[in-house]
């Protein structure tokens, strides 16, 4: 398994699928159309079921996206992110 640490301000350039977990920093947007699986939790709400977002949402608290999320085009990544 590999994994990524995002080291500065990323965009996404197409759609990242996330294969065991994310954790991801405060800082950064995730774009309307980004998959939130079921367990995930975003900015302290734990989600119970998979969401579609449909407005961009920035984290401003934790964010920990469980395997089968992925984030849409145009998600800016803050320093620190961790994609597994």
């Amino acid at each position: 398994m590999t994994s990524a640490e995002i080291i500065g301000a990323t965009e996404v350039g197409g759609t990242v699928m996330v294969a065991n977990t994310a954790m991801v920093a405060r800082g950064s947007m995730l774009a309307a159309g980004t998959v939130v699986a079921a367990g995930s939790v975003v900015n302290g709400v734990t989600m119970s079921e998979t969401t579609v977002l449909n407005s961009a949402t920035e984290v401003d608290g934790a964010v920990m996206l469980a395997a089968g999320s992925s984030l849409a085009a145009s998600s800016m990544l803050a320093a620190g992110t961790v994609v597994m």
